[in-house]
């Protein structure tokens, strides 16, 4: 399996960000039970590629938003995170 991070720009109206953020998430737990979420971000540990992410969401980012999900390597870095979030980024990541 492969590590993703998954961003949601909420560029058309950024009021409304809430909202689909919240339908994007709920998705995300849906499909991939090995997740993080961290506001308009997730990190997902899929057995997918970035392409098929991409798909598997699209439907949910309006026209003027912006959907990204790039392939986590192996050099990271991170800070002020929970040990529970710290030890699943260690785990993942």
């Amino acid at each position: 399996m492969s590590t993703y991070l998954i961003y949601h720009d909420a560029r058309h109206s950024p009021a409304d960000g809430s909202a689909r953020r919240e339908r994007i998430a709920n998705r995300v737990a849906k499909l991939w039970e090995s997740q993080l979420a961290i506001g308009g971000m997730w990190i997902v540990h899929a057995n997918a590629t970035s392409d098929e992410i991409r798909d598997q969401l699209v439907d949910l980012v309006p026209p003027g938003d912006a959907l990204i999900v790039v392939g986590a390597g192996t050099d990271s870095a991170w800070a002020g995170f929970a040990p529970a979030e710290t030890d699943w980024l260690v785990d993942h990541i």
